[in-house]
């Protein structure tokens, strides 16, 4: 999830591979496939949003055609086929599997491996810096517990502990405004006290930085994502904390 946070400019070792929208599932799955095929990787950072927390649907509009390519990997944890996965499977793998098999070009994007984005846009200049942007649906209210995606995050760990991989929970800024007016103060509350207990559990460390940056309006692109500006300067910033991280596991 932390596509638009993570510079690579200002931390170098560190491969980027958020991908907005996708469904925790699919994240899930990646992570495996990285700490599998990596195996001198020295440390991997999970990020999780309350979005992703809670929600409890399988792909949604905005998750690339691409992410199908993971969905027929695996079943393990996967939500059931929708209706559109045909569709899905012609524009995220058939087509682009036809297109590599032809061309020439060496530089074709995966639609998996997810990336940096470097957003120059400006949440003043938007509908995110208006309130009623935020208030004009339903509040998220805290269903039965624990979440789905609570359970599949905590699997996660335990898979990534069991092979003796450095895991570092993340929690990135969030914009106040979204944060208190779509998640009820029970499902805020919720999150970040399971957040914590997961990682004492496991022995992990959480890094709830949500809250940061609020005061910073030229920092955020949206209501959930930083721009440009906003990156580098979280990128400086965490940049120590990470390296701490990582030399500790060596």
């Amino acid at each position: 999830m932390f596509q638009t946070f993570f510079d690579p400019d200002e931390i170098p070792w560190l491969r980027n591979c958020g991908q907005s929208a996708t469904p925790f599932e699919v994240t899930a799955h990646k992570a495996k496939l990285i700490a599998n095929l990596n195996p001198d990787l020295e440390l991997i950072i999970i990020d999780m949003w309350p979005s992703q927390f809670f929600n409890d649907s399988g792909f949604g509009p905005h998750s690339d055609y691409g992410m199908s390519l993971i969905e027929i990997m695996t079943r393990e944890d996967m939500p059931s086929f929708s209706a559109d996965i045909f569709m899905r499977l012609s524009q995220g793998l058939i087509c682009p599997g036809l297109r590599h098999s032809v061309s020439t070009r060496w530089d074709m994007k995966s639609r998996i491996a997810g990336s940096f984005e470097a957003r120059h846009e400006f949440l003043k200049n938007n509908k995110w810096s208006k309130l009623e942007t935020y208030t004009s649906q339903p509040q998220y209210q805290l269903k039965a517990v624990p979440p789905y995606k609570e359970e599949l995050l905590e699997k996660l760990i335990k898979w990534m502990k069991d092979r003796n991989r450095k895991v570092v929970l993340t929690s990135t800024p969030l914009y106040d405004l979204w944060w208190t007016n779509y998640y009820s103060e029970e499902a805020r509350a919720y999150f970040e006290r399971r957040m914590s207990e997961m990682a004492k559990k496991y022995g992990v460390h959480w890094y709830n930085w949500m809250h940061e940056y609020q005061d910073k309006i030229d920092y955020w692109a949206d209501g959930d994502h930083m721009n440009d500006i906003g990156a580098k300067q979280f990128s400086r910033d965490k940049r120590p904390i990470l390296e701490s991280e990582l030399a500790a596991g060596r």
